[in-house]
């Protein structure tokens, strides 16, 4: 009995990782220089609990969204937005089709330009930096290739 319990409460807490990854993290506060600027190449991101975010929108998936802004990223899953107000005047780089997501809601966005199934490891590069990042299976949610989901450490039915 325990073991059956043991084997269900693994697997609950496998699916509700993706879905805890994908909760919005506030962005660190950064006091404006110029707070009457209009920041009008920004997103705007209505959440379903009210909550609004200036950002922008740099890449997104058939799961979640990554906002932008002062450099850092974070992911949102589509279930906890309610409307984007895209910028007619933002600057929308390309070259981040893919995203890997961590369990604990760190996403790298860009280009997977490698994959080691003997280690379990995926390579990710931005097009605007000569830098790789590396992410493993152990600690990886899920990945997403072109919008779609590649891989995920959720079972699959």
């Amino acid at each position: 009995m325990r073991i059956l319990f043991a084997v269900i409460l693994g697997v609950g807490c496998l699916l509700n990782s993706n879905a805890r990854a994908q909760e919005f993290k506030p962005f660190t506060p950064v006091k404006n220089v110029c707070p009457t600027c209009k920041m009008d190449w920004l997103d705007h991101i209505t959440f379903k609990d009210g909550k609004e975010v200036d950002a922008l929108v740099v890449a997104e998936n058939s799961a979640f969204y990554v906002l932008e802004r002062n450099h850092e990223l974070r992911p949102v899953g589509r279930q906890f937005v309610t409307n984007i107000r895209k910028s007619d005047s933002a600057k929308r780089e390309i070259g981040y089709g893919d995203q890997i997501l961590f369990k604990d809601g760190i996403v790298f966005i860009g280009h997977i330009v490698r994959e080691r199934e003997d280690t379990g490891m995926f390579e990710i590069k931005r097009p605007d930096s000569p830098v790789s990042m590396f992410g493993y299976k152990a600690v990886i949610a899920s990945v997403y290739k072109e919008g779609k989901l590649y891989w995920s450490a959720a079972p699959t039915k």
